[in-house]
């Protein structure tokens, strides 16, 4: 699968909320199916440096700490609940299970095509990849 380039349009038109559903349930597939809510802010904020030119707009606020996006927040809140789980009192960590993580592509696949799913796969990399490993 060829690398996405920071000046191709592949995403832009997509929703927030869908490209943040087709990256965290491509990363459940490969294992990755819990992650800090903390880590996924500053992780998209690591997505956006790199891939800014092939995301829905994203503006971040950061800190030396930290980076937080209210529309990336508001697209979190719309997946809460339709596959994607708070399963912890503090709601701390974010959960895509493999078998929710199945339904979802089959969903985006229908919605958007095959091929334009299999090119998220880089960025879901590297979310894995900017993600601390340790699981909650």
């Amino acid at each position: 699968m060829p690398e996405l380039r920071s000046n191709e349009s592949t995403f832009r038109s997509w929703r927030l909320s869908d490209v943040v559903l087709g990256i965290l349930s491509l990363a459940a597939t490969e294992g990755r199916t819990k992650i800090p809510i903390l880590e996924f802010f500053g992780t998209f904020a690591h997505l956006k440096e790199e891939y800014g030119g092939v995301l829905p707009t994203i503006i971040f606020t950061k800190t030396w700490r930290s980076a937080y996006s209210k529309g990336l927040d508001r697209a979190l809140q719309e997946l809460v609940g339709c596959g994607v789980g708070l399963p912890n009192p503090q709601l701390q960590n974010l959960e895509v299970t493999p078998d929710a993580a199945q339904r979802h592509l089959a969903w985006l696949e229908a919605k958007y095509g095959l091929e334009a799913v299999k090119q998220l796969k880089p960025l879901a990399d590297r979310f894995r990849t900017h993600a601390p490993a340790r699981q909650a």
